[in-house]
């Protein structure tokens, strides 16, 4: 995963936690305030149901109040109060809705009673939710715009640093073109080009001075071997030598022939390893393994060997 695209996630994610999380605060602060106001109401209902019996009579709410007084006899009146919710059938509206109720117990008209007070919370809860709704909708919008506007800048912040990318993985050291540098508008951005400028110089002037190092002692060798070699084949040319001088001196024909033949390849691998072997052709492995073929043919004539080849016409570039 790219790092824009990782930030992107793990901001969404975070920010959608948070608002799940504020929005649930939010909520239950405004349902807790909601019940200490009804709670309130129900303690003035109950007031009202004192002054109604002090004048005689059971206190009776409109039927549009969506409240409800219930009135129980009991034995004995304890001064005593509990709030709790509920959930009661409308017979107005004709429906189930929730509710707060306030139950306590009275002396009314000298009889005790419990007396239960029920106060609908359906209309109050609708305020909540439409309160949220209107708050929720802003703050998503701008959660919305926040991440459009963040995307867009992080896009300009980073597009100079996708370039420093491809200039560092296009800069090679067997190319003369120095390593390009990008304009960065961030300054951590800035340092880092500036420390690859560096480094890339400096990888360029160790790399050639190593080549050039390469070079000289692999010529340096060739030429010691190549006197080495015609010293040696004079020698073997004259008749002055004994036998067992002549076969010391083949063994170190040989030794110098390998030697001459492992500095050879010791460089091939320091130009294939730098990728300084720039000759490409197309070669063809047909008519190759064809002459490689004729090239063997006396060796497996003489060990017996039959050799069968089918071989396809395809051509590779390579050095």
């Amino acid at each position: 995963m790219k790092l824009f695209a990782r930030y992107n996630s793990i901001l969404i994610i975070i920010s959608f936690f948070g608002l799940l999380l504020i929005g649930s605060l939010f909520y239950r602060m405004l349902t807790y305030y909601l019940d200490q106001q009804i709670d309130h109401d129900l303690m003035e209902e109950v007031l009202e149901v004192k002054v109604y019996s002090e004048k005689g009579n059971f206190y009776r709410p409109h039927e549009f109040e969506d409240l409800v007084v219930q009135y129980k006899k009991i034995d004995k009146a304890n001064p005593s109060s509990s709030y709790a919710d509920t959930v009661f059938y409308n017979t107005i509206k004709h429906r189930k809705e929730t509710a707060r109720y306030l139950k306590t117990e009275l002396e009314l008209d000298g009889q005790p009673y419990q007396v239960l007070v029920i106060a609908s919370k359906f209309e109050r809860q609708e305020q909540i939710r439409n309160i949220c709704l209107i708050i929720l909708i802003p703050v998503l919008l701008l959660f919305a715009l926040v991440l459009l506007v963040n995307r867009i800048l992080l896009k300009q912040i980073w597009t100079p640093f996708e370039q420093l990318l491809r200039n560092i993985t296009a800069f090679n050291v067997n190319h003369e073109r120095p390593y390009e540098p990008v304009d960065m508008p961030v300054a951590e951005f800035r340092v880092l080009n500036k420390v690859l400028i560096e480094l890339s110089g400096k990888v360029k002037s160790d790399y050639k001075e190593i080549k050039l190092f390469t070079e000289n002692a692999s010529h340096e060798m060739m030429t010691p071997l190549a006197v080495i070699n015609s010293k040696l084949d004079n020698m073997l040319q004259s008749n002055v030598l004994g036998k067992e001088d002549g076969e010391t001196l083949v063994e170190l024909y040989k030794a110098t022939s390998r030697l001459t033949k492992l500095n050879q390849s010791l460089l091939l691998l320091v130009k294939i390893d730098n990728n300084l072997l720039q000759d490409e052709e197309l070669v063809n492995l047909k008519l190759l393994i064809g002459e490689k073929a004729v090239y063997f043919q006396e060796l497996i004539f003489g060990r017996d060997i039959s050799v069968e080849m089918s071989l396809a016409d395809v051509s590779i570039p390579a050095s």
